[in-house]
């Protein structure tokens, strides 16, 4: 993992001239294009559903999102200090009250489950509001304010958050 973090800073630092970063930066971009498409209706039902929500949009966003380059500088250094660690994808918590320990596993990773009397979960929310686990947005306050509306998937809207 901080072998990986590491060439994911590095190909950063190279922008332009890292394929890698470049093919991203291209689905990114058409990601945006897509988006002011559905916004005007320009595609069916099918494709919204099928192509665009089915696959295509979490697929650029695990690919074009992350951390700055410095960030992943520094949790590889928080990692090699052993200060932190890395439990493995799908992700699975728990706690033993006996032993007063969080628990944390991937079905992906073999041996005993990772404890720690700390934990912290860095994974960046979904960008939906209807399928969010933000305090905020689950108490509703922005909800019943108007300032933040779920829209339907049938009518080819993405979620919004509508600024005053």
């Amino acid at each position: 993992m901080v072998e990986f973090l590491l060439d994911d800073a590095r190909r950063s630092a190279l922008g332009e001239d890292d394929p890698v970063k470049m093919a991203i930066g291209a689905l990114h971009h058409g990601r945006a294009v897509l988006k002011t498409a559905v916004a005007d209706g320009g595609i069916t039902d099918e494709s919204w559903v099928a192509g665009l929500r089915g696959w295509f949009e979490s697929f650029v966003e695990g690919l074009a999102s992350g951390p700055p380059a410095l960030r992943s500088e520094q949790l590889a250094a928080l990692a090699r200090a052993g200060v932190v660690s890395f439990v493995g994808p799908d992700p699975k918590f728990g706690v033993d009250r006996k032993s007063a320990v969080f628990t944390a596993s991937s079905p992906w990773v073999a041996g005993p489950p990772a404890t720690a009397r700390t934990m912290v979960e860095a994974l960046a929310p979904g960008n939906r509001v209807s399928a969010n686990d933000s305090p905020v947005l689950e108490q509703a306050a922005l909800r019943r304010a108007g300032a933040a509306q779920a829209h339907d998937d049938r009518r080819r809207c993405t979620d919004r958050v509508h600024r005053p």
